[in-house]
């Protein structure tokens, strides 16, 4: 019997003190702070969307490839949107290395423009001569055979066989024989108009014979650029037989394609260099422009003038004119590959420090082949994205206001790992 109340007075405890226990494990996270674990707050943020490194425009809403095999990236909401400039994004010192973003800042300076041009080369105009005859009659020889052929002053270029100039030569030796000094200087005067050479005026008067055919002589030395008679050819007043272009000095016509052309003006200093001449340049200046543009590609034409001592220079030779001009105001001056184009927009990305970035519109002026004017939109020593900005503009644009902000300004979007 006694044993028998022992035993239900140790149950009884028992069951007390299990009671307790279970008490104090029930009531207890109610009351007392967890000592480990991590809070709502701790936990990483969710993404808003993925893109591809080298596209923005492709866009997934979660992990993934892109088109090119390389890993989406994700873009997550930053909480401190509210206190930036409208169309921040940051991102994290991988992501730009990953990319490969590079920055250059901006300087203020005189922007210098260089011109290249396609030019051919082509005779001297302003030197040119052709040839008429003063009367009618029949071509009986040719000195000079085809364009190209060289010709000198005072040499015989065609003979001429014209009835009126028969007539004219009899006036004239009938003049000689009257001894009529009025006469002679009249029928004199009128063989020098029809361009008898003063030394066959000369045998004329000494041989007192008139000359059946005239040998008409070259005007000036030179080469043939045009020929347009042979032997036995009919010749009348008008017609241009032949052109005589000389070498010393050569025309450089050069084709600037676009709008450039408006910022050259006469005296503008050139380079010439000629395809087929190496290593070789010449020097010159702008000597006119062509008031219209090209017909066919719309080019403003512009005629620059070489010496051409040597003779080397050809026509028809192929050239290259680069043509160097200095503002002559400064100006902002950023690196062309900074500038994203479009229709309606130029933009550029400034990079704001800390892994921050901002798309911002700007007034592009002129361009050459390393750098572009910048009339408004970006100051001097401003850092401007020169590689891999697409995908920050990509970014930026969706909610950027394009103005230029202060650099103590918070992100407002992030691109992380």
């Amino acid at each position: 019997m006694s044993s028998s109340k022992n035993i239900l007075i140790i149950s009884v405890c028992s069951g007390l003190l299990l009671g307790a226990l279970l008490g104090v494990y029930i009531i207890a996270p109610q009351t007392t702070p967890p000592i480990t674990g991590s809070t709502e707050s701790d936990a990483p943020p969710e993404p808003l969307y993925w893109v591809a490194p080298m596209d923005p425009d492709f866009r997934r809403p979660g992990p993934g490839k892109s088109p090119m095999g390389m890993d989406l990236l994700p873009v997550y909401a930053d909480s401190s949107a509210n206190n930036s400039s409208p169309g921040t994004v940051s991102i994290s010192a991988d992501i730009v290395n990953n990319l490969g973003v590079r920055t250059a800042q901006a300087r203020y300076g005189k922007f210098t423009q260089t011109i290249r041009a396609p030019a051919t080369i082509q005779f001297n105009e302003d030197q040119l001569q052709r040839v008429q005859p003063r009367v009618e009659g029949w071509v009986q020889k040719l000195y000079a055979h085809a364009e190209g052929d060289a010709v000198t002053a005072g040499t015989p270029l065609y003979t001429l066989y014209s009835p009126a100039l028969v007539t004219a030569q009899e006036e004239f030796l009938l003049a000689l024989k009257r001894n009529n000094h009025e006469l002679i200087m009249g029928a004199e005067q009128r063989l020098i108009s029809l361009e008898i050479d003063p030394s066959i005026i000369q045998k004329i008067k000494e041989t007192r014979t008139a000359l059946r055919s005239i040998t008409i002589l070259a005007p000036r030395t030179g080469v043939l650029s045009e020929l347009n008679i042979r032997e036995g050819d009919y010749v009348m007043p008008g017609k241009a037989i032949a052109t005589i272009a000389t070498l010393d000095s050569m025309w450089v016509i050069a084709d600037i394609i676009g709008g450039q052309g408006s910022s050259v003006t006469i005296g503008d200093h050139a380079s010439v260099s000629i395809d087929g001449i190496p290593n070789r340049t010449w020097s010159a200046t702008v000597d006119y422009i062509y008031p219209t543009l090209d017909e066919i590609n719309r080019s403003q034409r512009l005629r620059l003038k070489l010496d051409n001592n040597e003779r080397i220079l050809k026509p028809n030779m192929f050239a290259h004119v680069n043509l160097t001009q200095k503002a002559k105001t400064n100006s902002v001056i950023i690196p062309k590959e900074a500038v994203i184009r479009s229709e309606s927009q130029d933009r550029v990305i400034l990079a704001l420090g800390s892994g921050r970035f901002k798309a911002i519109a700007v007034s592009a002026g002129q361009f050459n082949n390393r750098e572009a004017e910048i009339i408004h939109g970006v100051e001097a020593d401003d850092e401007v994205v020169v590689s891999a900005q697409f995908l920050l503009d990509s970014e930026s644009s969706k909610d950027s206001d394009f103005i230029r902000m202060n650099h103590s300004s918070a992100p407002s979007t992030k691109v992380a790992p």
